[in-house]
């Protein structure tokens, strides 16, 4: 977890650490937390389509949670 002040490389470490990861042949997720939520949020009476959705991420080897 990185915590810091907006502006001081939180996201772009982040983003460092799954290219080497990808690298190196390992699935990363990315997720802004903000817009996946309003996804989940709004599909949370379709049935199918949240499944989906959490699923997706459920799956993942890596998630990467930006913006939390």
């Amino acid at each position: 977890m990185f915590l810091g002040e907006v502006g001081s490389g939180k996201t772009h470490l982040s983003s460092s650490i799954a290219n080497k990861l990808m690298d190196n042949c390992v699935g990363v997720l990315y997720m802004s937390y903000r817009e996946a939520i309003t996804k989940i949020k709004q599909n949370v009476i379709d049935i199918e389509e949240y499944e989906r959705i959490i699923g997706r991420y459920k799956r993942a080897n890596v998630l990467l949670l930006d913006d939390l």
